[in-house]
């Protein structure tokens, strides 16, 4: 009886022990925004890259946590003159994202690329400090252009925190003590019993 005794306390002791020290880690995200702003005017040359550059926003850090996914969105109006069209693509950290393709008149701009989860495009928006977003306005021919804008963007992370060890509450660690201290108490009974 003394045995089964103390092979259930000690059982309950560990169970207990591990049911107070595990944590799961859920998914959780980040939203980072941005604005990017033309006024006035820009004169743009085609033929080369045009960078605008944004506001900055915050890279993922990556001690919280494993980043799994990035969707980027970018959405705002303009006017475009000049001929004939022109290549709007965002960039982050060198990495070139979804863009458009727009002709002369008013532009309404929406380009989401979600879904981010190569490589590259993951390491483009992993570090520390914070990153300036660009968009890169070009054309296939000599022509110039000139294009005003008030662009708006966010940055969402969906990442896996981090799993710390969790801190055990203050009336979990007493049970496991009350534990130990009734397990060790009829362990020396039971050995005093058959001696």
């Amino acid at each position: 009886m003394g045995r089964s005794l103390l092979g259930a306390v000690a059982t309950s002791v560990i169970l207990a022990a591990g049911v107070i020290a595990t944590q799961t880690a859920k998914a959780d995200t980040i939203n980072e925004t941005f604005s990017l702003t033309v006024s006035p005017a820009a004169s743009l040359t085609g033929m080369s890259d045009n960078f605008l550059a944004g506001t900055a926003f915050a890279l993922f850090d990556p001690t919280i946590g494993t980043l799994n996914d990035v969707s980027f969105t970018l959405s705002g109006s303009g006017t475009l003159t000049g001929d004939p069209s022109w290549d709007f693509n965002p960039f982050v950290s060198g990495d070139e994202l979804a863009g458009e393709n727009f002709t002369p008149g008013p532009i309404v701009i929406d380009i989401a690329d979600t879904d981010l989860t190569g490589a590259t495009a993951l390491a483009a928006f992993t570090g520390s400090g914070n990153v300036i977003p660009e968009l890169d306005i070009y054309a296939d021919n000599d022509s110039t252009f000139s294009t005003d804008g008030a662009l708006s963007g966010t940055v969402t992370y969906d990442y896996t925190p981090a799993v710390t060890a969790a801190a055990v509450p203050e009336p979990a660690s007493l049970m496991l003590l009350g534990s130990a201290l009734l397990g060790f108490g009829v362990y020396r009974r039971y050995r005093r019993k058959t001696t």
